[in-house]
């Protein structure tokens, strides 16, 4: 039995169409499953995200702890109890979302406190705020192209 995704595989098909592909890429995708082997299938944390995790092992079908070395939690700010008592009371007045796009009515007054805090600290004008590192990448491409 392959441990890996043969890719070469679905590069033709036996008909030439896409959906060949896709179904011989499902078929491989099956095997592994049911072999336990598919690396593509996500092992999903039990615990807040923190410097020692605990997680779904899939394999074991058993919780397990582990030490973190995958995530963008280095300062620790996402088990800092006064970031979560913080964020708890914004969530009661604002909720968990804005429910629109920046631009229209996703801007929450904190955001604008945030962005105008960080651009006194850099000293510029302004500053913006992307919900992720993707995000900030793509709007500045989009910006400067």
């Amino acid at each position: 039995m392959k441990y890996y995704i043969d890719l070469q595989n679905n590069k033709k098909s036996g008909d030439g169409s896409i959906l060949s592909k896709i179904a011989e890429f499902q078929n491989q995708l099956k095997i592994h499953e049911r072999g336990n082997f598919n690396i593509l299938k996500k092992s999903p944390l039990t615990s807040a995200c923190n410097r020692e995790v605990t997680y779904y092992d899939r394999h074991s079908r058993k919780e397990k702890r582990t030490i973190m070395f995958g995530s963008n939690n280095y300062l620790g700010i996402v088990v800092n109890e006064d970031a979560i008592k913080v964020a708890n009371e914004a969530t009661q007045q604002y909720g968990i979302g804005s429910g629109g796009a920046p631009l229209l009515s996703g801007t929450t007054l904190l955001q604008n406190k945030l962005e105008a805090a960080i651009a006194r600290i850099k000293g510029f004008d302004d500053a913006i705020v992307f919900s992720s590192g993707f995000a900030a990448n793509l709007g500045v491409l989009v910006g400067l192209l």
